[in-house]
């Protein structure tokens, strides 16, 4: 993930693992890098979110809130993101139709309906 989503990710693999290292080894970091994602948002939060044991590494109350919280925020934005992707890809725009025939009518209706309900951007 982009931005500063990864930190969110971070703490949330350290809370499944209860180990910095074992953490980091999942994630691919180096476990300084680890603790040093972990000390800086508890450091932003002003807030302790593990218990201050040695092992294994357990979330604290503030700890356990805030993993619901970080568990809602990245599905919103994987949520958020799936959906601009997919309005990405449905057709907009303006359609203008111009017609000549002037004795036999044309089922334009019918067909106008069925566009507007296949592309209801348009």
């Amino acid at each position: 993930m982009n931005l500063q989503f990864n930190i969110f990710d971070t703490f949330l693999v350290v809370s499944e693992e209860q180990s910095m290292a074992k953490a980091a080894a999942r994630i691919g970091l180096s476990e300084a890098a680890v603790c040093k994602q972990m000390q800086a948002l508890e450091s932003s939060l002003d807030l302790d979110l593990f218990e201050r044991k040695r092992a294994p590494k357990r979330l604290n109350e503030n700890g356990r809130a805030f993993r619901r919280l970080a568990l809602m925020y990245l599905e919103s934005i994987e949520k958020f993101k799936t959906e601009r992707h997919a309005s990405r890809d449905t057709l907009k725009g303006n359609l203008f139709i111009c017609t000549y025939n002037p004795g036999t009518p044309l089922p334009l209706y019918g067909l106008l309906a069925g566009f507007g309900s296949m592309y209801p951007g348009v």
